[in-house]
């Protein structure tokens, strides 16, 4: 019923194509993502402790030490930069603490909610948005002449300090009146805490991002070095488990996709089935591999994948970046949505549709189509009013099972595996 319903499911689609690939002890881990036509499940890990914010309630404020460990670990878990995403919504709200791995005074956290992330180096995309909460905005997210012109993932940069000066002062650094012009002379610290505590929180909360600390002159600051002990080598067995965690393959793309709406579209269900991050870039795709994907399944998700990428970009079939050999050609796949084939006018406009299927035993199959391997898809021959669907519409999903990269009687046997009642579909129409 709600009117902003397309946009809540595409933001928790982006999360969970996010999370799958960051796999990091200082994140909430995605173990899965199931779609039914009323409902869209995120299952993920259980973290039971609270959150940050209340863990801070609690004491008033925390102690430098205790403060320190939780601040490195937040700057582990930012390792999502390098990936080029940037959070947006960095606050004490949305860090879990887990109580099984955790003890007085080193509590474990995990940074959550990831439904304002942002893949921002991948070509298409950059962040104009204003999201996040008032308190923990940058200056270029809260200023709308700044923020027109894009911000990058420095904006966590100044969350990250707003965030520090909170578990150390127990209060945020500015008065609702002074955000908008918000200047490290205008933060006040009364708790009396280290000289070293101070310049670090600062170094990061300024006005201009690129005065703003980076990640790794954090993790070097004095304030954190000051604590070099037991402290440095926990944190150096969880940056042991976090590499652990990831494998990356990059594959080339053949060249642009033809539709980057459909291209994505086939990496989430990729990622959705394999359970394996596949996130395009101008240049490639980056897969996270799943911890728990053996390489028997790794090979057939490659192999599928490459298929896929041929499709959407009508060239050689892409590779792993740095792999042994040569690319692998490939025959030019049929016809591509939103480009210009046999049979279809150059600058023909199509739309991507969704419908569920009402299958009634009483009037028969109600549909007649044709799987063919250049479409890619199920072409829709003639249909009744209860499927919502047209003759020369096609099918390209059915259940969240993308149909892009199958063929000939794999597609066809798909395609009558999921066709029941209330069945999930996603279509293309020529647009008017």
């Amino acid at each position: 019923m709600r009117p902003d319903l397309a946009s809540m499911l595409e933001r928790l689609r982006r999360e969970a194509d996010i999370l799958f690939s960051l796999q990091h002890p200082n994140i909430v881990r995605l173990f899965d993502v199931v779609e039914t036509p009323d409902c869209l499940y995120l299952v993920m890990e259980l973290v039971e402790g609270g959150d940050l914010f209340e863990h801070i309630a609690r004491h008033r404020r925390l102690g430098e030490p205790e403060a320190r460990y939780v601040f490195l670990q937040l700057v582990e878990a930012l390792h999502i930069h390098s990936k080029g995403v940037v959070h947006r919504d960095l606050k004490p709200d949305n860090i879990l603490v887990d109580r099984a791995s955790s003890c007085e005074g080193r509590p474990h956290v995990k940074v959550s909610d990831f439904g304002h992330s942002k893949l921002i180096d991948d070509g298409w995309a950059v962040a104009v948005t204003q999201v996040g909460t008032p308190q923990y905005w940058a200056p270029e997210v809260r200023d709308p002449s700044r923020r027109g012109h894009g911000y990058d993932e420095r904006v966590d940069l100044w969350s990250l300090g707003v965030v520090l000066y909170v578990m150390l002062e127990g209060t945020y650094p500015f008065e609702s009146d002074a955000l908008d012009k918000a200047k490290a002379s205008l933060i006040q610290f009364a708790r009396g805490c280290s000289r070293q505590a101070r310049e670090l929180a600062l170094g990061l909360i300024q006005v201009r991002p690129e005065d703003r600390l980076a990640l790794e002159a954090c993790s070097r600051h004095a304030w954190v070095r000051e604590d070099s002990g037991p402290l440095a080598k926990l944190l150096q067995v969880r940056k042991g488990s976090a590499a652990a965690c990831e494998a990356e393959e990059r594959f080339r793309l053949a060249g642009e996709p033809a539709d980057l709406a459909q291209l994505r579209a086939d990496l989430r269900q990729f990622t959705l089935t394999h359970k394996s991050a596949a996130v395009p870039t101008r240049a490639e795709v980056v897969v996270t591999w799943a911890a728990d994907l053996d390489e028997p399944q790794r090979a057939g998700a490659r192999e599928e994948l490459r298929r896929l990428l041929a499709w959407n970009c009508r060239g050689a079939a892409a590779a792993p970046e740095g792999g042994a050999g040569s690319v692998a050609s490939a025959p030019a796949p049929g016809p591509v949505h939103g480009r210009a084939s046999a049979g279809r006018r150059a600058g023909e406009k199509r739309r991507l549709l969704t419908s569920t299927v009402r299958v009634r035993p009483d009037l028969g199959a109600g549909l007649e189509r044709r799987a063919s391997p250049r479409s890619r898809g199920v072409r829709v021959l003639q249909a009744t009013g209860q499927y919502n669907l047209v003759a020369g519409d096609l099918i390209v999903s059915i259940n969240q099972v993308s149909l892009g990269s199958l063929s000939g009687e794999d597609l066809e046997r798909t395609f009558e595996a999921n066709l029941r009642d209330g069945a999930a579909l996603s279509f293309w129409r020529r647009a008017g």
